[in-house]
């Protein structure tokens, strides 16, 4: 109930019924909890995303990088990079290892802001850990080094995407759900290279 909650947004009833759940003296697995920051995640409710994560931090159960993600995005659509960042380290000395979905998402968080260096940053983090960057993450780097005027990197970022032949993922050969669970990320990134005036075609 608690997923199906999360999925349609319902937030507000997704936490009662974690509340009433845990008041009853029944203890919640990483899936409960997990359904419930997604809940959390797409209402954009980073405040109570966070105090969730406290929650389940406070219990015997370990969050995993799923469990960081969705807080993570959270953030991610409050333009709270600096909280995303810090989630980022947080994973990491929780024990999860490093995934170029979490790496994702904070680079996504940066671009948001116009964070260029620290964008570019994770992503040279990326490469070192030999994590696979995708055209999601290159797209939304490229996003913060335009709207910074950072002309270089920018250029960098293109000859990279065209170097790698990066495509979005609804365009690779793939199952009806992956590509339902990348469409949306992949559309936005689009979108926001046609803001900054890139031109696939052409390497400059």
């Amino acid at each position: 109930l608690i997923e199906a909650l999360g999925r349609a947004v319902q937030w507000p009833l997704a936490l009662e019924l974690l509340s009433a759940t845990r008041a009853a003296g029944v203890a919640l697995d990483l899936k409960a909890w997990s359904a419930g920051l997604v809940a959390c995640e797409r209402g954009a409710q980073w405040d109570h995303a966070l105090e969730l994560l406290s929650q389940i931090r406070l219990s015997s159960l370990k969050p995993d990088s799923v469990l960081f993600g969705s807080v993570m995005t959270a953030c991610e659509k409050a333009w709270l990079w600096d909280r995303a960042l810090r989630l980022l380290h947080d994973s990491l000395e929780s024990g999860c290892k490093p995934s170029t979905v979490l790496s994702s998402v904070a680079i996504s968080a940066c671009s948001k802001a116009a964070q260029w260096g620290w964008s570019l940053s994770l992503l040279q983090e990326m490469q070192e850990r030999g994590l696979p960057a995708t055209f999601f993450t290159f797209s939304t780097a490229l996003g913060a080094c335009e709207r910074s005027q950072q002309r270089a990197a920018a250029r960098y970022l293109r000859n990279e995407i065209h170097r790698q032949q990066l495509v979005p993922e609804f365009q690779r050969t793939t199952t009806g759900d992956e590509r339902l669970g990348h469409w949306q990320e992949e559309l936005s990134s689009l979108s926001e290279m046609k803001r900054t005036s890139l031109n696939l075609d052409t390497v400059t």
